[in-house]
């Protein structure tokens, strides 16, 4: 993890943060819930190793959400996993939102028009703080430098708005 990424994340207003090493996260959200596990779990970080790890944390009939597109390969045993998640009845699910529906579906769990309502409910009641999500408000002619900050520089760059209106 990155430990800027974790500060920005308590100063939005997310009260459980776990800092802790990847090899000690698992163990983290067990201790955190009785050793429960998490009902959600979500890998927003792309590598194939935090997969496993959201699996291993997830409770019995939990959800994990691959929210990051796996881009890092990872060599292991798949059988440990897949048996997780059989035997525990835990449900897999990709998150690009492109694959909701748009608007209000009768049978519909989730759907944009539903996920916005969420992210706008809670931005208005104070729970989400969103300035911390952003590091540099910059105009597009700036796009190179910040996207190559975006990839080798986490500590200094983690949201970058583009001003569009000139």
């Amino acid at each position: 993890p990155v430990r800027k990424r974790c500060e920005i994340a308590r100063a939005c207003g997310i009260d459980t943060v776990l800092d802790v090493p990847p090899r000690q996260q698992v163990e983290a959200v067990k201790d955190l819930t009785n050793g429960a596990g998490a009902q959600v779990t979500v890998d927003a970080a792309g590598h194939s190793s935090v997969i496993t790890s959201c699996v291993k944390a997830a409770a019995l009939c939990g959800q994990v959400v691959l929210l990051g597109t796996p881009r890092v390969p990872v060599t292991m045993e798949a059988t440990e996993m897949f048996n997780d998640i059989h035997t525990r009845c835990l449900r897999m699910l990709g998150a690009h939102m492109w694959q909701f529906p748009a608007h209000d579906l009768r049978g519909a769990k989730q759907t944009v028009a539903s996920l916005y309502r969420t992210v706008f409910d809670l931005i208005g009641t104070g729970r989400l703080k969103t300035g911390p999500l952003r590091s540099h408000f910059v105009t597009p002619a700036h796009a190179a430098e910040m996207y190559d900050g975006l990839e080798r520089k986490q500590e200094e760059y983690w949201g970058v708005v583009f001003d569009w209106s000139a």
